[in-house]
This record gives C-alpha cells, sequence and structure tokens, in this order.
C-alpha cells in the first residue's frame, strides 16, 4: 500500500473542499432562481445534470490521478489496464446519469439515471473483485 506525504493529502483536501463549495454554490443560485425564473422541474434538470458533470469530469480523471507505477508492486500493464475501465465505466454511467437528467420524463430520471449510474458501477465493483482475486491467487 502506497503512502501519501502531508502535502499530497492536503491539496488533494483542498481541490475536494473547492469542489464541494462550487456544488453547494451551484445549488444555492439554482434554488434561489427557482421560484422566480426557473421552474423545479428546470431546476431539477439543472441539479442532476451538473452532479453527472462532476462525476464524469472525476471519473476521467481516474486512470491519470491513482498512484505512479513505480510505486507499486504488480504489474504495470494490468493496473492501467484496470484504471482505464474504472475511468471509461464511470465516464459512461455520468453520462448515462446527466442524459437522464437532461432527456427522460422527470417522473423517470431519477430511475434512470440511477440505474444507469449503478450499472456501471457494478461493472467496477466487478472487475475490481475479481483484480483483488488473481492478485491474491498470483
Amino acid at each position: 500500500m502506497t503512502t501519501q506525504t502531508p502535502k499530497t493529502w492536503r491539496r488533494e483536501v483542498g481541490q475536494g473542499l473547492v469542489v464541494a463549495g462550487v456544488l453547494l454554490q451551484a445549488a444555492v443560485i439554482i434554488r434561489s432562481l427557482t421560484p422566480d425564473s426557473m421552474s423545479t422541474e428546470a431546476a431539477t434538470r439543472i441539479s442532476g445534470a451538473l452532479t453527472g458533470m462532476v462525476l464524469i469530469f472525476y471519473a476521467n480523471a481516474v486512470p491519470k490521478t491513482l498512484p505512479s507505477w513505480s510505486r507499486m508492486r504488480r504489474d504495470p500493464r494490468g493496473e492501467q489496464a484496470l484504471r482505464r475501465l474504472v475511468g471509461w465505466s464511470l465516464t459512461v454511467g455520468g453520462l448515462g446519469y446527466t442524459a437522464a437528467w437532461m432527456a427522460a420524463p422527470i417522473e423517470s430520471a431519477l430511475a434512470l439515471s440511477t440505474s444507469t449510474l449503478g450499472a456501471s458501477l457494478m461493472l467496477v465493483i466487478l472487475r475490481v473483485a475479481s483484480h483483488t482475486r488473481e492478485r491474491k491467487s498470483a
């Protein structure tokens, strides 16, 4: 297992707090516009789409931000393949989540977006479990 330096840890926590602040600010702005300028349905759709876009952003970064190969004791090709699968699966899940909130009827948008994201997450969980099992047996 790799260890992080305090400087790296602080930077990652700081970035997470900035993103959380931006999302909270977006939610406050959308909520303040809802009564007069925007319908509740539009506010709900925008909020869901923003959540999906954040997921897409972070999922796309997965293959690039995990620990470097030099600090790992595993096969670099297998690790990179796993990173790509996780990144692509969650990116596609985020795209489905965003598309559901933007295009599906509002009554079914929550169920459709959640099931789309859940399916991609299950694929990731199954592949990571398989990868862990393969590593332990080797």
